[in-house]
């Protein structure tokens, strides 16, 4: 008999953390943190356990693993999710350091934590007492994965995932399982048609270009800012590239593991036009030369050196502002788009620069959603990952669904 514990993601986006019991044994599944929420949500407690199953390297599903840095865990991911892990959670410890916030666990955790990672690779039978699991391609990031559990009843967990391809992946990996624990973030909404998204998106760039501006793309540091990348190489967009912040560590890693990007040549020919930003110096020289592409953090412009060079441009009117992920409620990047007004710590200012929203979302919409339920076919839906999330209980009446929260949060499996 299994038992299902979840201890975040609860009705709500980020924070995720799964608890799978079988018997005496337990496999824990991620152990994120709420981002852009100060102090930072941590999951429900989780103990007892050795082992632990991570499904990608963003904060909200690995942010809280530090935690764990005195207990004899292993931890199980994909290459290069460890590489990229190390980076994302060495900087969000020094962020909220440096803001003051605190937390229990410091650089030395996450040293800890990282040296109990091991490697997987995707489609591979792992076992560990008597949980037996593999890896499959999530679609979502370089080393996403959804992770399967085999046993009495086949357990799928998809993470984040992608269901259609984007510009570096080719979509997550299809397959059957008795119950099904997905994502939700998009429940409500459909993306754009990719293309056509795209192409606008380039358009603007070179209009802002022709104009002798510099057209500044915010872009989340970790599998954003190199699906750009590659989306400029896709169009061979003629312009110098220039990537600041901890972006450019994590691009380094994406060029060291090209053999696991699916469709690698945009990424490829976008690269051959890329500088690294190292010093003022260079911030100074591209402002003053201007005609220039600059990808920077943070996506949602609260912070990091998409600051700093928006607080320059933003009278300019040839220069541009293109947001390109989704905008959190009451982020400065959402405010910006919504009312454009820039508020950073240094001011609150009118914007004169052009400012425009491209939401190249690696998650799967409303329709993928169904198209992968469908596809899945499973006995037991729960719905995790999402906010308000009952609603799409409409969509799914056909499907015997529940949506955990945090006052019901544990289920007997038969």
């Amino acid at each position: 008999m299994l038992k299902i514990n979840f201890l975040g993601a609860l009705n709500e986006v980020g924070n995720s953390a799964i608890m799978v019991e079988n018997g005496n044994e337990r496999i824990l599944i991620d152990y994120g943190l709420k981002v852009k929420e100060y102090p930072p949500k941590f999951p429900l407690k989780a103990d007892n356990f050795q082992n632990i199953l991570i499904s990608h390297a963003h904060l909200d599903h690995i942010g809280s693993l530090p935690i764990f840095s005195s207990k004899k865990v292993k931890i199980y991911s994909v290459k290069p999710t460890k590489e990229i892990a190390k980076i994302v959670l060495e900087d969000n410890v020094k962020v909220l350091s440096e803001e003051g916030i605190f937390v229990p666990f410091n650089k030395n955790d996450v040293e800890k934590i990282i040296s109990r990672f091991r490697n997987v690779e995707y489609e591979k039978k792992y076992e560990k007492g008597s949980f037996e699991f593999y890896f499959l391609n999530a679609g979502h990031i370089l080393g996403s994965s959804m992770i399967k559990i085999e046993g009495e009843k086949s357990i799928l967990y998809t993470g984040d995932f992608k269901l259609f391809p984007t510009t570096l992946h080719n979509g997550c990996k299809k397959t059957k399982a008795e119950i099904l624990i997905i994502e939700t973030t998009y429940w409500n909404k459909l993306h754009p048609e990719r293309e056509s998204l795209e192409k606008e998106f380039v358009e603007n760039v070179e209009e802002t270009l022709d104009s002798g501006g510099i057209a500044l793309l915010p872009c989340l540091a970790v599998g954003r800012t190199q699906e750009v990348i590659g989306i400029l190489g896709k169009y061979d967009i003629n312009a110098e590239i220039y990537v600041e912040g901890m972006a450019t560590k994590i691009t380094e890693i994406y060029k060291k593991y090209l053999e696991k990007i699916e469709n690698n040549k945009y990424f490829e020919r976008g690269l051959k036009r890329v500088k690294f930003v190292r010093n003022r110096k260079e911030r100074k020289r591209i402002l003053k030369e201007k005609q220039k592409i600059v990808i920077c953090g943070s996506g949602m412009l609260d912070g990091g050196p998409a600051v700093y060079y928006s607080e320059k441009i933003y009278k300019d009117k040839n220069s541009s502002i293109f947001l390109t992920c989704y905008q959190l409620p009451n982020t400065p990047g959402r405010i910006l788009v919504e009312r454009k007004k820039l508020i950073t710590k240094n001011f609150v200012k009118n914007v004169e620069c052009n400012v425009k929203l491209f939401d190249f979302s690696a998650h799967a919409d409303k329709n993928e959603l169904l198209k992968f339920i469908e596809n899945v076919d499973p006995e037991i839906i729960f719905l995790v990952h999402g906010e308000n999330i009952f609603g799409f209980l409409e969509e799914l009446k056909d499907y015997n669904v529940f949506v955990p929260t945090y006052e019901e949060n544990t289920f007997i499996v038969p």
